[in-house]
């Protein structure tokens, strides 16, 4: 995914994921000018579902930003990562909780 269209949304797909998981989906739009804060969005879903549409109007949210300004310095992106926590137990614990967490992203375009 190098472009996404904001005014279409976009549909973030995964496979492999414990169903018991969540999966937190995370955008970010941060032009290299400190008079224009950055623009983030965070999304989390049941990694059951195994896909979550990112609404056009959080993406609307987002400032223009294509590869001209890319280059000069904005960064863009969008990352999808999962969550999770899992009981062990172990002797001499009374509660054992184990949390995971794993983040893949990409640099996006958002036109």
């Amino acid at each position: 995914m190098g472009s996404v269209q904001r005014g279409q949304g976009v549909t973030v797909n995964w496979s492999g994921v414990d169903a018991g998981a969540l999966v937190e989906i995370r955008g970010v739009s941060a032009p290299n000018d400190p008079a224009v804060p950055p623009v983030t969005f965070f999304c989390v879903e049941k990694a059951g579902a195994g896909q979550f549409t990112i609404p056009a109007h959080v993406l609307l949210s987002l400032p223009v930003a294509g590869p001209s300004t890319a280059a000069s310095g904005s960064a863009l992106g969008l990352s999808v990562g999962v969550t999770g926590v899992a009981r062990f137990t172990a002797p001499g614990v009374d509660a054992g909780l184990l949390r995971y967490s794993a983040l893949s992203g990409r640099s996006v375009s958002f036109q």
